[in-house]
């Protein structure tokens, strides 16, 4: 089983102890369980039937929408935060940006911060957080590729008779990844017989990304950043860790 699924350190299990949590605030005495929470769960699968039936009382929306967990974004699912400022960028970034948006002459609105999907990602260029990195992402790259990178910055832009929102960008310094010997970073210094470092099942985590910095620079849509990664330097190498699930609950 260990060979067919992983060792048990590498794997996630916040997806059970996350049900867990939610099993508890299904019930609310101690009689009856098991009837509370079936219960609650028939009225949670009811509850977007309900919603679509429910359109006179908008209190009642409300009420649902908090039990449905919806959020609602100012203007869509990809949009700036803060002022826009000006910024000198050089030549060849702002060929990249006119190649992208396909806006010949248009100008340019940069920004620190986007909200995207409900999550705020920083930038570079966003001094106020020192010892956060809410800038290290995964995106899909202009060839369709997964990269990762650090945000460099925002820029959306607009001529006098366009105002799209599909014009609004992201700088991104990417990554090259790396390809190392996981036995031999687990074992640094330690002296093992070969039939164990055989047998170490050739073990690969697929959140775990080994990657070094380069000066290479991309410009993609807002909507092609996937998600927030954790940057973690040891001075020995680097990593990118993709979150392994979003649906974790803090009880």
């Amino acid at each position: 089983m260990v060979r067919k699924i992983g060792p048990l350190w590498s794997t996630s299990c916040f997806p059970f102890e996350s049900a867990n949590g939610d099993l508890l605030k299904l019930f609310h005495g101690t009689q009856f369980v098991d009837i509370q929470i079936i219960n609650a769960v028939y009225v949670f699968q009811m509850l977007p039937s309900l919603s679509n039936i429910t359109t006179g009382s908008p209190r009642a929306n409300h009420l649902i929408d908090l039990l449905l967990r919806k959020k609602h974004s100012k203007h869509s699912a990809f949009y700036l935060c803060g002022k826009g400022y000006e910024k000198h960028i050089s030549n060849d970034e702002i060929e990249m940006i006119l190649k992208e948006s396909g806006l010949p002459g248009c100008r340019f609105k940069f920004h620190s911060r986007a909200k995207i999907r409900g999550i705020i990602y920083h930038s570079l260029d966003y001094t106020r957080t020192q010892c956060r990195n809410s800038y290290t992402v995964k995106f899909k790259n202009n060839k369709g590729l997964i990269d990762y990178g650090f945000v460099c910055w925002f820029v959306e832009c607009f001529t006098e008779y366009t105002t799209d929102r599909d014009s609004t960008f992201a700088c991104i310094s990417i990554f090259c990844k790396k390809r190392k010997n996981l036995f031999n970073i687990h074992h640094n210094g330690i002296e093992a017989e070969a039939w164990i470092q055989e047998k170490f099942l050739n073990l690969t985590l697929p959140n775990f990304k080994f990657v070094e910095n380069s000066a290479i620079k991309c410009i993609v849509p807002i909507q092609n950043i996937l998600d927030l990664c954790l940057f973690i330097d040891t001075g020995k190498f680097t990593v990118v860790y993709e979150e392994p699930n979003h649906y974790e609950v803090n009880l």
